[in-house]
C-alpha cells in the first residue's frame, strides 16, 4: 500500500511540474547486497537476528548550482530469535522485514580554495 502511495506521489509530481523537471537530471541506481545484523541483549533475554540480502534503490535529482535531492529505499527480510534468559518468558521465533525510507539533499563542492 505504500509503495503505491509513493508511486503515485513520483507519477504526480512528474505530471504538475514537467518543465522544471525536464530541465533537471535525474539519476537511478538500483542496488543489491548483504545485510549484516546482530544480536541486542536486554534483561530478559537476547533477540538475535539472521544476516540476509538487502535490495534497493537511490535517485538523485539535481535542482541546479550543484543542489540536488537524494531518495533511497531499501529492503530486506530475515528472521529473528528470542532467547529468554530465565524460565518466566518463553523462546519465540519471527520473521522481520526492514524497509528504510530516507530523503536528503547534497551540494556539489568546487575544486580549489574554499
Amino acid at each position: 500500500m505504500k509503495k503505491k502511495v509513493y508511486l503515485i506521489l513520483i507519477i504526480s509530481i512528474l505530471i504538475l511540474y514537467p518543465s522544471s523537471i525536464l530541465a533537471q537530471v535525474i539519476e537511478i541506481a538500483p542496488f543489491y547486497g548483504w545485510q549484516i545484523n546482530g544480536r541486542i541483549h536486554f534483561y530478559e533475554g537476547n533477540i538475535k537476528t539472521d544476516d540476509n540480502e538487502l535490495f534497493g534503490a537511490i535517485m538523485d535529482v539535481e535542482i541546479g548550482n550543484g543542489y540536488g535531492v537524494e531518495l533511497m529505499y531499501s529492503h530486506t527480510k530475515t528472521h529473528s530469535y528470542f532467547y529468554p534468559s530465565s524460565s518466566s518468558y518463553t523462546r519465540r521465533d519471527f520473521d522481520i522485514v526492514n524497509e528504510y525510507y530516507q530523503i536528503g539533499s547534497y551540494k556539489y563542492l568546487e575544486y580549489g580554495n574554499l
